[in-house]
């Protein structure tokens, strides 16, 4: 892989200086075609491109003549990831032979698929029941107090597989889920979506009206690029889960429509956002196809909610003072088998 890589930057190097003349470069080199091609694309579209901090004259013509000496699907997804590395915007996701090549963000911490054996403020024992319907899971959980009584919730997950849009079948599953929420024995939700990012915002539109009183509610605003007259998103509620307490655990890997829908949430009085850190960028994508099989996802609108661009991180209202821990199988378990964000966000549900 160092050798990769090491062979990919003299590559850049040695195009910075050459530079040949573009309409060459993309006649005789098709994987320098498909990558112009999708800088246009970027160039056109993504609506925070400006505001990244980089030289996109630079960039552009050295990785187009870096594109034009690739002549195997093996370096163009090295190159590829070296571009999206160097942009350093988690929000741009490049679909190219089955891999999600993507600005890696670090974390510590995952989302719950399994729950923590020990509570750290009773000191009993967790008991968790669920199930997994593509492409979420949801989980039964209780919490035992010292007088043998239990508090019961639910606990719903979305991990990162959900960038492709779902499925009329699954959609119709978690709203079957949903739906059923207001008839089961919970005292409260938590959405744990750490490490989840983009999901069609029509999608997002659908859930929404579970958490609002029934009516018609403005849930953001939206611009079509930085010049453009202001638009507003509405839904109509449905009222089921209006009044259930609600925690919803972000991290640094929370992104676009996710963050975007946990941002929309944050100014409902039983809804918190849980986190250790600050949360993602959230916004809207658009998707673009190109020839070799690659796929594009951008940041095509200017979001705003409560008048704040959705691109710049958001902080939660509960911190949790936890670094982190990691994990020998990822997003599996944690090595000291204490998950402190779930155990803030039940602390949350039983304070309401």
């Amino acid at each position: 892989m160092k050798r990769i890589l090491f062979s990919l930057t003299i590559v850049l190097l040695l195009a910075s200086c050459t530079q040949p003349e573009i309409p060459t470069i993309t006649h005789e080199n098709e994987y320098a075609q498909c990558f112009a091609d999708m800088w246009d694309i970027l160039d056109a579209y993504h609506s925070y491109l400006e505001e990244l901090g980089i030289n996109r004259n630079d960039i552009y013509k050295r990785y187009l003549s870096a594109a034009a000496e690739v002549a195997t699907p093996t370096q163009f997804t090295n190159l590829l990831n070296a571009f999206v590395q160097e942009i350093g915007d988690p929000n741009i996701i490049i679909d190219y032979n089955h891999q999600f090549i993507q600005c890696p963000t670090k974390v510590k911490d995952y989302p719950a698929f399994n729950l923590v054996s020990g509570d750290l403020y009773t000191g009993k024992l967790w008991s968790e029941d669920g199930a997994y319907t593509y492409p979420f899971y949801t989980k039964s959980v209780s919490r035992t107090l010292s007088s043998d009584s239990r508090i019961n919730y639910q606990l719903l997950l979305f991990g990162d597989y959900t960038w492709k849009s779902p499925t009329q079948a699954q959609k119709d599953s978690l709203h079957t889920y949903l739906s059923s929420l207001s008839n089961c024995a919970t005292d409260g939700l938590v959405l744990d979506l750490r490490g989840s990012y983009y999901i069609d915002f029509t999608y997002i539109r659908d859930i929404l009206p579970y958490f609002y009183e029934k009516g018609t509610h403005t849930i953001c605003e939206y611009q079509t690029s930085p010049t453009a007259e202001m638009e507003t998103y509405t839904i109509e509620g449905n009222g089921i889960l209006a009044n259930l307490p609600i925690s919803i655990i972000v991290n640094e890997r929370t992104i676009g429509e996710w963050a975007l829908f946990a941002r929309i949430l944050q100014d409902r009085d039983n809804v918190a956002i849980i986190s250790r850190s600050n949360g993602g960028a959230g916004c809207m994508h658009g998707r673009f196809g190109f020839p070799l099989g690659v796929e594009l996802c951008c940041p095509m609108y200017r979001t705003f909610v409560s008048q704040t661009a959705c691109y710049s991180p958001f902080k939660p209202e509960v911190f949790v003072e936890w670094e982190g821990t990691e994990s020998e199988h990822g997003n599996l378990g944690y090595t000291d088998n204490i998950d402190y964000c779930i155990a803030a966000a039940l602390d949350f549900i039983d304070s309401l």
